[in-house]
Formats: structure tokens, C-alpha cells, sequence
């Protein structure tokens, strides 16, 4: 509920984001009411990191909620601020720039655009992930999620903090 309130606090244009849902037809149609409910409704807990909806804003607080790249410390837990959306012509979000607390993460990635160079910026683009739901539907096949690894985080558990250097942005 905290991070909703932040959310809305902030002047900038809200930017709904779905994630994409890759499977056969045939296994689409052979769904029960029940199991399309879960894929919709299922906890990032459950889908490999990846949230079924997204709503950002410039500013926003953010974590990233998926390892990106382990090398380049982009991981679970890694904090910092939306800086901008790289959008398409119709408006559909291609990627995320983020400033990210720690400076020593992404030294990588930022020296792999111009524009995250110049600003010390990160960019997260969609990543994917196959879960399965044979844990609560015996006969369901595996899905496939593609969705940006990041999670609005003014309030999080401390269990997403452990192991890291505690110096939290978390700007009000």
C-alpha cells in the first residue's frame, strides 16, 4: 500500500506495463478457468521474479526483483530510481533507465549505451522466465513470462536487503 501512495505522489505520466505470455495455442486452449486465473494472478514468488503487472513512473523507487547479470551486480535486491522509459512509436515501454544507489553496479551495462554512459544510467530491458504450475495443476504445461525484472520498493521486507551494504535512496 506504501508504494501505491508514493506512486501516486509523483506528477509524472504512469506507465501500465503486462507482462508477455509466450505458449503454444494448443496448450492456451487447454486451460482451465482456474489456471489462467493463476497465470494472471500468480506472486513473482511463484513465476521466477516477474511481476503480470507493472506500474512505474518517472521517479519511482525501484528494485530489481530478478538476477540480471550476477557479474555486473545487477541482482535481486539492488535499489535505485526510474529515471526514463524508452518507448516506441505507439508508446509501448522497450526499456527502463535506472539510477541505481550503488555506483559500482552496472559499471557494464552503462558503458554499453551512450545514453546510460553520459548519465550514469543502467538500462533494464525484459527478461524471461519459465515457470511451471504442475505444483498446483498436475497436467499444466510450462509458461514462459517476459516482463521487466523491477518492482516499486519506497517499502520492502528486510529480506530483500540481506547481504547488501545498507545505504537506501528510498527518496520521499
Amino acid at each position: 500500500d506504501h508504494n501505491i501512495e508514493m506512486l501516486n505522489k509523483l506528477e509524472t505520466p504512469t506507465y501500465n506495463i503486462k507482462y508477455i505470455l509466450k505458449m503454444t495455442y494448443q496448450d492456451l486452449i487447454q486451460l482451465s478457468l482456474s489456471e489462467l486465473e493463476f497465470i494472471k494472478s500468480a506472486e513473482p514468488s511463484e513465476t521466477g521474479g516477474l511481476a503480470y503487472y507493472l506500474e512505474f513512473k518517472v521517479g519511482a523507487c525501484i528494485m530489481i526483483s530478478k538476477n540480471i547479470d550476477i557479474n555486473d551486480k545487477l541482482v535481486i535486491g539492488r535499489v535505485g530510481r526510474l529515471m526514463k522509459f524508452k518507448l516506441n512509436s505507439e508508446s509501448i515501454v522497450l526499456a527502463i533507465y535506472v539510477k541505481l544507489d550503488d555506483g559500482e553496479a552496472g559499471c557494464i551495462n552503462k558503458n554499453s549505451n551512450l545514453i546510460c554512459r553520459e548519465n550514469d544510467w543502467v538500462i533494464i530491458e525484459r527478461v524471461e522466465s519459465i515457470f511451471s504450475m504442475k505444483k498446483k495443476f498436475s497436467n499444466s504445461p510450462s509458461i514462459q513470462r517476459t516482463q521487466f525484472p523491477l518492482m516499486l520498493s519506497w517499502a520492502c521486507t528486510c529480506h530483500k536487503f540481506q547481504g547488501f551494504k545498507l545505504t537506501v535512496c528510498c527518496y520521499y
